[in-house]
Parts: structure tokens; sequence; C-alpha cells
């Protein structure tokens, strides 16, 4: 069977959305990176037409801007989303099994290691990174001073998703368990639960769970591919321009459910080598690791990076003085908390 083609008229963004999961791909590379770089290749050899957004008019418009990044976003969170809660609903569902076995809401250092849940982080920020990372270069392709192949781009991403998950594994290992092990306890004290015999209480048990796997995976998957995004766009630009070769802007979803301190930063600029300055804390970009809490949890703000002699270029968003209201991440139409 030959590779996938893009339709006529068909984006770059719309083509990826596809090419990835095609069977010839799938069955030729059985890394997504590796799938979504042959898709990025087939559609330059196929196609010279224009993008959804490319920087090479005379002037960026930030609309045009964020509506291309969110569809980036979100091609993204479906695929990370779909990872975490298989694996946080498996592991749940191990929990439930030794429970109706034992009888026991204890027991479960088994469960949610730290070297699965680092590889998952090393996963997410090398598959979303490289993706913003060619997306980005490929826009700017204006303005490149240097370029970076895919490999590079894995390997560098890679090695910060290994850095980050060593301050985070812990922390989302352990509130798993107790998670899990509060919910269990409960049961124990619950006559009607108690009544119920094994088939039953594992049907409803694994209904549950499953809810919560969701749940928990959603709210991860936010802000965990908002960070390897805008990590990825500023690193992307630092490597392409230099952090003296471009600037920074910090762009908010001002929808009336965003943060004060959000709110305020919004059209914030700095240099490619200055923090932003957002509730007291000095920030890279939304959702940096470093912030508290506060600070980052679904964060839904993105970073716009822009070499040096674009920044006179930058049009205001034509939507009233207010950014677009989609920004963000949405599973089902989902929100688990509000900006």
């Amino acid at each position: 069977m030959p590779l996938p083609v893009p339709k006529e008229g068909e984006t770059r963004e719309q083509f990826l959305e596809h090419c990835p999961f095609d069977p010839e791909i799938r069955a030729e590379f059985q890394d997504f990176d590796q799938r979504l770089a042959v898709c990025n290749n087939l559609y330059d050899q196929a196609t010279k037409e224009e993008k959804s957004f490319r920087i090479t008019e005379q002037q960026l418009n930030r609309e045009k801007y964020i509506k291309a990044w969110d569809r980036q976003i979100k091609i993204a969170e479906s695929r990370e989303f779909k990872k975490w809660f298989q694996y946080f609903k498996r592991e749940n569902f191990k929990g439930v099994d030794l429970f109706l076995q034992t009888g026991k809401a204890t027991g479960f250092d088994g469960l949610f290691l730290d070297t699965d849940i680092t590889e998952l982080y090393i996963n997410l920020f090398t598959s979303v990174g490289t993706q913003v990372a060619l997306w980005y270069q490929d826009n700017f392709e204006k303005y490149i001073v240097k370029d970076q192949s895919p490999e590079n781009w894995r390997q560098m991403f890679a090695a910060y998703g290994q850095r980050f998950a060593a301050d985070k594994v812990t922390l989302v290992s352990g509130n798993r368990k107790k998670e899990l092990q509060a919910v269990l306890k409960r049961l124990l004290n619950d006559p009607e639960f108690q009544a119920l015999n094994e088939r039953q209480a594992q049907r409803i048990l694994r209904n549950q769970f499953t809810s919560y796997s969701r749940m928990q995976a959603m709210r991860l998957i936010r802000t965990e591919t908002t960070s390897a995004a805008n990590y990825a766009s500023t690193q992307t630009a630092t490597n392409m321009f230099s952090e003296q070769g471009y600037n920074k802007e910090w762009l908010t979803a001002m929808d009336g459910r965003e943060r004060q301190a959000h709110a305020l930063a919004n059209g914030q600029k700095v240099s490619g080598d200055k923090p932003f300055l957002v509730g007291g804390e000095y920030l890279k970009f939304p959702s940096d690791p470093s912030a508290s809490a506060a600070n980052r949890i679904n964060c839904r703000c993105t970073v716009l990076n822009y070499p040096l002699g674009a920044v006179e270029e930058i049009q205001p968003t034509v939507t009233g003085g207010s950014f677009v209201s989609n920004v963000g991440f949405a599973i089902a139409g989902e929100v688990i908390i509000n900006d």
C-alpha cells in the first residue's frame, strides 16, 4: 500500500491529524515521533500550499497564531491523554483486585511505580516537544538562523523530560496511591458495599476507578502538555535565534475564567533571555515547572516567541482586545478545574 498523501487543500495540521495513524505508516514506523517526522516530510514533498498559519507575510496575526497553536495542542493533548488514562486505569484496577482478594486497603507499594511514571513523562516531553518544535520551526522558517533535525529535538526534549520527571514522579505516584487507598478505606465501612458479592463489587469499583482515572489523567495532561508545549516553543526559538535574538509575549485566555494574576500578565513582553513576572513569581513561560501550584495547575496560557525584526509587525488581536477564548485543553467538552 502507498504511503498517505495530503488531500487537495488539506493543511499540514489537518494532514498530521490522521497521517501518523495510517496503517501503512504504523506498520513501518513503531515510534510515534518517527511517524510524525515522516508525515511532515510527506507533506513537504507532496504540496507547496500555504499552511493554516505561517510567518511569510509582513504581519504576524495573533489570532491566527493562537488558532494554529490551539490545534497543535489539542492533537498533542488527545494523544497523550490516552497513554496516561490507560496507565492510571490499569494500576487502579490492580489495586481493586488486590483489595478484593485481601479485604485490605493497603499493600499498594507495587503500583504507580516511579520508573513507569518517569517513562511516561519522558515520552510526553519527547512527543509533544518534537511536534511543537517542528511546527514552530516550519512556521518561522522566514527567520531561521539555525536549523535543527527531528532527532536533535527528540534527544533534547527527552533529556528535559527526564529532569522534569525527577521532581514530579514521587508526588504523582504518592497521590495516586493515597487516592486509591482513601476510596477503598471508605468502602470498608460501607455496609451496602460489604453486602455485595465479589463480582458485583468488582464491577462497581472498576466503573468508579475508570472515572477517577479519566479525571486524574485529564488534570495531569492539561498542565503538563501546556508545560511541554510552551517549553518546546521557547527552546526552539532559543536554538533558532539565540536568547537575545527574539522576544516573547505572555498570552492569557481572557474568557472570565482566568486567574487574576494571569489576566494581569496578558500581553506582558520581555526579551527571550528574561523571565515574565506573574503573580509575584519569575517564570520562563506559562506552566513553568518552577511555578507554584497556584500559578501552574491547569494553566491555559501561551507564550508567543517571535524573532527580532518581527516585533514591529505584530498585529493586535481582532477580538475586541480579548484573547480567543478557546485556547486550552478539553476532552469531550469536559473541564476539571478552570484557569
